[in-house]
């Protein structure tokens, strides 16, 4: 197994988790009705759920990669809102605001380098046009 498909493993079920801990956690359930987000909250799981399942596939794959990382990127601002006020969230630990940013850099990393190089290796690998 090439590093790559290591960090798209990763990133793979990095998502799955949560997008199923989503539907299997009612704490998480309540933090999106607290503020009044429910919907979003399962829409978000399903969207992390069929991108984690796209990673894995190679036509997909780069689809998946970039939905999974516009994705991650829409919810950075809550992330720093729960820092800046962790007051507001007293069921989480402080340390874990401030672990999060770290952990979504590298998730970050990890979903542009394994579809971005997936991607790569993919079109290094078709024959070109018109060849027999």
């Amino acid at each position: 197994m090439t590093l790559i498909n290591v960090l798209i493993l990763i990133s793979s079920l990095s998502f799955l988790g949560y997008g199923i801990t989503y539907f299997t956690s009612p704490q998480m359930k309540n933090e999106f009705k607290r503020f009044r987000l429910e919907k979003v909250g399962a829409l978000t799981a399903v969207l992390e759920l069929l991108g984690a399942v796209g990673l894995l596939f190679g036509q997909p794959r780069r689809v998946a990669g970039v939905g999974l990382f516009v994705l991650t990127n829409a919810v950075t601002p809550a992330h720093i809102y729960m820092l800046q006020v962790p007051e507001l969230f007293p069921s989480i630990p402080v340390w874990t605001h401030w672990l999060r940013l770290p952990i979504q850099v590298a998730l970050l990393a990890l979903i542009a380098c394994g579809t971005l190089a997936a991607g790569q290796r993919a079109r290094r690998s078709r024959p070109p046009p018109g060849a027999v």
